[in-house]
Parts: C-alpha cells; structure tokens; sequence
C-alpha cells in the first residue's frame, strides 16, 4: 500500500525582494513545500501580511507553520485563522486589543494562493454594529 501526501505550497517572500510586491510575479517567485500534516504540524494555510507604515505598505508572504516559529508572528497572529479571513494583528495591550495597521489573511484552497492581490481585510465591525444598533433599536422602544 503506498500513501500519498500532498502538503500545500506557500510564496515565501517579503515585499523588498524583487518580484515580491502588491503584484507578485510568479516568474522570479517561486512556491515552497509548508511543513503539513504528514510532518506532524496539522493543519496549514498560506499567509499574506499587509503591515502599513505611513503611506508605504509592506508584504510579507509565507507558510502559517514557519510564521509560527517566530515569538513575533505567535504574538501577533490572529486567534481566528480559516480560508479566506483577513483580520488585524493581536497587541498585548487591554484598551487598544488590535493594531489595525498590521493584517493578516489566510487562504488554503490552492497552492500559491497568498499570491492573490485581491486576498483583503473584510471589514466585520460597521456590520456588527449595524446588527447591534437594530436589536437595540428593536428591543429599547
């Protein structure tokens, strides 16, 4: 009997290589094999990080299991982390919980899929309010 596995294949790169900015050429960059299930590591996903600073943008492409080898990326990454969730990164401070100029989002529907430019924050806080708005609204007159 002879088992097969496939483990996903991430971009790994930062914006400061050549090839590597909000359009990615797949012609410089190439894929790279994240560590997946069959190497004990579970589940995986693809990662793009949008950091912003000032006016510039910088991005960060790589596999979710090597970012977790980083005491910066652990600290910082989102609890929630699924297929196409895009979300601000963690601080360790009570009164401002999330930096909103650092995003992660996570994809793992297709080999290389932190390529994709259009791979962005979803905004969930004006529909929670709106939600939360109309139940009071609804249950206060």
């Amino acid at each position: 009997m002879v088992v097969v596995a496939v483990s996903l294949k991430c971009y790994s790169c930062q914006s400061s290589q050549p090839g590597c900015g909000k359009e990615l050429n797949i012609r410089i960059q190439r894929w790279k094999h994240c560590k997946g299930m069959e190497d004990g590591a579970g589940e995986n996903f693809c990662v793009k990080i949008i950091k912003k600073v000032g006016s510039e943008e910088f991005l960060t492409r790589e596999c979710l299991r090597t970012l977790r080898d980083y005491t910066y990326h652990r600290r910082q990454m989102p609890t929630v982390q699924r297929h196409g969730y895009c979300s601000a990164a963690r601080t360790n401070d009570p009164f401002h919980r999330y930096d909103e100029s650092t995003i992660y989002c996570f994809c793992n529907d297709w080999n290389g899929c932190n390529s994709a430019p259009g791979l962005a924050r979803r905004s969930w806080l004006p529909v929670s309010l709106a939600m939360v708005g109309s139940l009071l609204a609804r249950f206060c007159v």
